[in-house]
């Protein structure tokens, strides 16, 4: 990998990104990110928002989701004024993961499946 020694603190980011993982990019990415928002970094933040809408259209599902978020809170705290910015804190909800279903195991195989099922779906038991 890139090291970030060169002066870009997203170039390992962006080295994930190439050799196909999102996921990782994107971490990398939001801890480079961290220190530009805390500094009011406009020129990092630019480059880290920019990077995240690239990771999102080379993910798909969660890590998808999450990094037009980061884009799009990155992209907020440049374009407000200094003591109009979203509070990070405001930006919460956005990141929290969905609620999963709630699930039981299977009387018959003990599979896991969701709490309210009429059968399951591996042994196919009737659950009445």
């Amino acid at each position: 990998m890139t090291s970030s020694a060169d002066g870009d603190p997203l170039a390992n980011a962006r080295s994930a990104l190439a050799s196909g993982d999102p996921g990782e990019a994107l971490r990398l990415t939001f801890t480079a990110a961290k220190p530009a928002v805390r500094q009011q970094d406009d020129e990092a933040l630019r480059s880290a928002s920019a990077l995240a809408s690239e990771i999102a259209d080379a993910a798909s599902g969660r890590i998808a989701k999450e990094a037009r978020q980061y884009s799009f809170y990155w992209l907020a705290c440049i374009e407000q004024p200094r003591d109009q910015q979203p509070n990070a804190w405001s930006f919460l909800p956005w990141f929290k993961r969905e609620p999963r279903e709630r699930r039981q195991p299977c009387p018959q195989c003990a599979e896991s499946i969701v709490v309210g099922a009429k059968e399951c779906r591996f042994c196919r038991h009737r659950l009445d």
